[in-house]
């Protein structure tokens, strides 16, 4: 399968990883899964999405608007984790670029680069100023 997903940080981290050919079956498949089976996912802090090894992507407009809807749902189980992209190839950046875009909103801060050190850097300073939070976020809706 050219994706996998594991966990990091004792748990507090989501690492999925591509290569070779990376279709929307991939991607939708692996958070298909996880959202359904996770059993703590508040505990998360960040995905990281490792596209350094993918060498295309085979991924329809409609395929990103569901990982978007699915992303929707699990932010909503996961309101203190922080998505970042590693895509250095220009297509796939492109790709996730527009899945960025069309998340806007969904409550998880993004970050799409080409470089993983720079993915890596801008999750780690996410983590510090997420550490920082309260346990539970306050309820901002009246």
């Amino acid at each position: 399968m050219p994706a996998e997903l594991s966990h990091a940080s004792g748990g507090a981290g989501l690492v999925i990883t591509g290569h070779g050919i990376f279709s929307g079956d991939d991607i939708l498949g692996i958070k298909r899964e996880y959202e359904r089976t996770a059993s703590d996912p508040g505990s998360v802090e960040y995905w990281l999405v490792d596209l350094r090894r993918v060498t295309g992507l085979e991924i329809e407009t409609d395929e990103i608007k569901e990982l978007v809807e699915i992303d929707r749902r699990l932010a909503k189980r996961m309101p203190r984790a922080a998505v970042a992209v590693a895509a250095p190839l220009d297509a796939v950046y492109g790709i996730a670029r527009m899945w960025e875009i069309m998340a806007d909103g969904i409550g998880w801060p993004t970050g799409v680069f080409r470089d993983f050190n720079d993915a890596e850097l801008w999750l780690h300073a996410r983590m510090a100023h997420i550490s920082a939070l309260p346990s539970d976020p306050p309820n901002l809706s009246v």
